[in-house]
């Protein structure tokens, strides 16, 4: 499935595209300018001014393949962070996002985690992980204590974030049932989050 570039994507990548064209509107005409005097500079000023011309098309090539494959890489971590919510909808498992490093060793790390579901805080001690602040792991009670088994960096958790705002925005004008796919996505999510704390109640009672 191929995720359609909104009017905010289209106006991003000109504001991204903007310095680089300004430096290559500026870099063109200096021979036209310069004349003569280019050519008595040449063996120091052209070569400059030519390296500066591939720098500043190399420069918009990668601002612009950047941004425009920008909403592929926000759905793929999207689709991510969905993987993520289903391993963690069940009893024993929990999608947390690591806040603090109390300390970490090469056995583990020992951090303060926040429940997704509940805002709740807990210490935890997590074997063999290296998690960094603000990433989204999701956590496995076991018999022997607590294991990750999935996690997704905060950087894509914005991006995950930011295609879910992409496609409400995108789909509300162009269907007449808009509002309402609006509504059953919020329905859908206090559903979820309904179930994801009695999940995790369910675990904590004793």
């Amino acid at each position: 499935m191929r995720t359609k570039p909104s009017s905010q994507d289209l106006r991003r990548i000109l504001r991204l595209a903007a310095p680089p064209i300004l430096a290559l509107a500026v870099l063109a005409p200096v021979p036209s300018l310069l004349g003569s005097t280019l050519s008595s500079l040449e063996g120091v000023l052209l070569p400059a001014w030519r390296v500066a011309i591939v720098a500043s098309v190399l420069w918009l090539a990668a601002t612009t393949c950047w941004a425009m494959t920008r909403p592929g890489r926000d759905r793929r971590a999207y689709e991510r962070l969905q993987q993520l919510r289903g391993l963690a909808d069940e009893s024993y498992r929990a999608l947390v996002q690591i806040q603090t490093t109390v300390w970490t060793a090469a056995a583990g790390q020992h951090a303060v985690v926040m429940n997704v579901a509940t805002g709740t805080l807990h210490r935890v001690w997590l074997p063999e992980t290296a998690a960094p602040i603000r990433e989204f792991v999701v956590l496995e009670h076991t018999d022997h204590g607590v294991r990750v088994i999935g996690s997704l960096s905060a950087p894509s958790v914005e991006a995950a974030h930011r295609h879910e705002r992409r496609t409400c925005a995108i789909r509300v004008p162009d269907r007449a049932v808009s509002p309402g796919r609006c509504t059953a996505v919020e329905i859908d999510a206090a559903v979820t989050l309904i179930d994801e704390v009695e999940a995790y109640l369910r675990t904590e009672s004793p």
